[in-house]
């Protein structure tokens, strides 16, 4: 038996291959007509959970939130600034500001924290030099990144590596 007749034989229909359009022609009695095995709790307990999945992908995460994921893996060798963070959440920069300043934050803080606490955790692993922390953290040079780890943490780096406290 051929591929086109067995494909006919499941389908209890003419099989055409090679054609413009690819799909299944139904009549509609045959979509209209109740399944057998069909369970109308079942089907009520399916609506209600994609009811509340829709409901919760409808609470969108406050701005702040948003833009500290996105910081995370935006600090790559540079520091994103806030027109570039404006255009990622399809925002103005005056616009993408006030909404920041409405959830009580600011972008030069958020990005400041973000490096924060990606520096605290980097140091603390001990598996890369501290130049190269600095680096993929958006410091020009090592110097910068000890004076900025000093103001974090009121200590140096190698410091905080010895004895590490929660970020």
């Amino acid at each position: 038996i051929g591929p086109q007749a067995a494909y006919a034989e499941v389908f209890a229909a003419e099989v055409q291959f090679e054609q413009a359009f690819n799909g299944l022609l139904l009549d509609n009695a045959e979509l209209d007509a109740p399944l057998p095995q069909a369970d109308a709790e079942l089907a009520s307990l399916h609506r209600a959970h994609a009811s509340a999945q829709l409901a919760a992908l409808s609470v969108s995460a406050p701005l702040r939130s948003r833009v500290e994921q996105w910081l995370v893996g935006a600090l790559d060798g540079h520091v994103p600034d806030r027109a570039e963070a404006a255009r990622q959440f399809g925002l103005g920069e005056r616009a993408f500001a006030r909404r920041l300043r409405a959830e009580g934050g600011h972008y030069a803080d958020l990005v400041d924290g973000v490096r924060r606490a990606l520096a605290c955790t980097a140091v603390a692993g001990g598996g890369e030099p501290f130049v190269r922390i600095a680096r993929r953290l958006g410091f020009s040079e090592a110097s910068a990144f000890n004076r900025a780890f000093r103001r974090w943490t009121g200590r140096s780096p190698g410091d905080w590596q010895q004895h590490p406290a929660p970020p």
